[in-house]
């Protein structure tokens, strides 16, 4: 089988590499196809009616304030009594001027997820193969990744459908340090472009889905705004929140969670800002992995970790 050539990109048009990952069971050979794409977004007719912050905190009683979320939600806090809400407190307040109803400026072309992952050991490799959609005669080309980003690849893929995917060991050529360079400098618009970006911690093990449950159950208690850090307008424990609070997790818990962000993905700095709140496009959602059967929303395992219970 002969080896993959890749095509060059073309700078000035922002192309990328999109990776079509094909259907198959899970102990089937990884193959995919890869596909080039502009880089860019296409202005939509949506007009945002949402008010400013400041707009609308103009429109509150003095012991209220009005609060954005890192996914750009507005919720409010009543001051005096420490009580937050996603509505407004005049319940005959329209709430289609606050209200988030999605991205009102742009949308991306073409539609992909971007993968987030540790790369792994690059000793320890796994054979994928490239197939030449536009010469269907010709023999697969095989291709060397790690094992992480391969099992990875084999949760990802659907039993009957295509999935498009943004991974950087694959999609940018390893061997062409000037294409390495360019699209390195693209990294953060890839990643806040993709329809989803997509956190693979890796497989699941004893006690990992335990863990990501809890920390995601913590996550849904805290809302994140400006620096500062509140009880969410759906906590079910509220004083959750405050960094000096006891978390009543027992020892096993603990050890749980402990293991889980001792993983790769939470190690590198690089591979974290790959699905950090900049890098995700706002109203977008980021989502953690353990394998297909777990996903978990990336926001709620985010704000567990900022909130410093996970150190």
């Amino acid at each position: 089988m002969n080896a993959f050539c890749y095509p060059q990109l073309d700078r000035n048009e922002e192309e990328i590499r999109l990776l079509n990952l094909f259907p198959g069971k899970f102990d089937d050979k990884i193959r995919f196809s890869l596909t080039k794409a502009n880089l860019y977004v296409s202005v939509t007719n949506f007009q945002f009616k949402r008010l400013s912050l400041q707009k609308l905190q103009e429109t509150l009683p003095a012991e209220w304030r009005v609060w954005e979320t890192l996914e750009r939600r507005y919720f409010f806090e009543n001051q005096t009594i420490n009580k937050t809400a996603w509505t407004h407190p005049d319940t005959d307040f329209d709430s289609k001027l606050y209200q988030f109803e999605g991205e009102n400026e742009t949308c991306s072309d073409p539609q992909y997820e971007a993968l987030s992952y540790a790369w792994g050991s690059l000793d320890d490799l796994e054979t994928a193969y490239i197939c030449h959609q536009d010469a269907p005669a010709q023999a697969d080309s095989p291709m060397e990744i790690t094992r992480n980003l391969a099992c990875a690849l084999k949760h990802l893929r659907y039993p009957d459908q295509f999935r498009t995917l943004w991974v950087d060991a694959v999609c940018i050529n390893q061997q062409d340090d000037l294409e390495k360079s360019f699209q390195i400098k693209a990294m953060s618009k890839i990643y806040s472009r993709a329809s989803r970006v997509i956190a693979w911690l890796g497989s699941e093990t004893q006690g990992s889905k335990h863990a990501l449950l809890v920390l995601q159950h913590l996550g849904r208690q805290i809302e994140y705004s400006r620096g500062w850090q509140f009880a969410s307008p759906e906590a079910t424990q509220p004083e959750w929140w405050r960094r000096e609070f006891s978390l009543p997790f027992d020892d096993r818990t603990w050890k749980a969670i402990t293991s889980l962000i001792s993983r790769a993905w939470f190690a590198r700095d690089a591979v974290r800002e790959q699905a950090s709140d900049r890098h995700v496009r706002k109203g977008h959602r980021a989502v953690a992995l353990l394998s297909k059967s777990y996903p978990m929303p990336g926001e709620e395992i985010r704000n567990a970790i900022r909130n410093g219970h996970g150190d």
